[in-house]
């Protein structure tokens, strides 16, 4: 029998099948984008493979068995949970290096200017919802047509990155710096994580912003004539 519920997503009053799968909807009454949530099996009903994050991680291999919840339900836990990739999933920024053939969720950190965030599996508008819910608070997202992503202030970052390995246990990090800038006494001694100078962060605050990373990677990479440093880290 099939039941009349309401997602948890987009609020939209769907259709639950008969094997527990939410039926194809939209993410906004007669909207023509599908709603992320459709196709996904209810919490109730199904335990499945976590294969996108096995994938892509490269220091402990796991065949960790996930209970799916629906989408609103997931983006508040602590479970890594990656929605099925949708027809009008976004797709990751041109310019975002890969990691072992896949894309990961990604936090982008530029010189100056707002915060990148890039999320696998979820539409543009989509996104933007998760990328505020990412900061915990009620903030100002903005597209960014250079970054090919959703932005938030850069004050956010350790949230955002901290939250966004909680959810996806592996994820990418990257920053912009200048190779040519000193590492003085002044980087080795800051309080707050944002840095650009030659030591790629590594000596910033004497590197304890990364309390509990545990990375499993790093390398560089050159963008539209900037250097950038990637490091690929998960919850220790």
């Amino acid at each position: 029998m099939t039941e009349t519920s309401v997602c948890q997503d987009c609020c939209q009053i769907v259709k639950i099948g008969e094997d527990g799968s939410v039926e194809p909807h939209s993410s906004e009454p007669y909207g023509e984008h599908a709603c992320a949530s459709s196709g996904l099996l209810t919490g109730r009903v199904a335990d499945i493979v976590a294969t996108s994050a096995i994938k892509a991680h490269p220091v402990r291999q796991s065949n960790t068995r996930l209970r799916l919840v629906p989408a609103r339900l997931a983006a508040h836990s602590n479970s890594p949970h990656r929605p099925a990739v949708t027809s009008d999933a976004m797709p990751a920024p041109k310019w975002l290096p890969q990691w072992q053939g896949g894309s990961l969720a990604s936090v982008l950190l530029p010189a100056s200017g707002w915060l990148g965030v890039w999320i696998p599996g979820y539409s543009k508008t989509a996104q933007a919802y998760r990328v505020q819910d990412l900061t915990q608070r009620n903030v100002t997202s903005s597209w960014s047509a250079g970054m090919e992503c959703w932005t938030v202030n850069s004050q956010h970052f350790l949230t955002v990155a901290n939250t966004l390995m909680q959810r996806h246990k592996v994820i990418l990090v990257g920053r912009e710096y200048n190779p040519r800038e000193k590492c003085t006494e002044s980087c080795k001694n800051a309080q707050r994580p944002l840095c650009t100078c030659s030591c790629r962060a590594k000596n910033h605050g004497g590197g304890g912003w990364m309390t509990g990373w545990s990375m499993a990677g790093e390398f560089e990479s050159t963008v539209n004539g900037n250097s950038w440093h990637w490091i690929v880290t998960s919850t220790a």
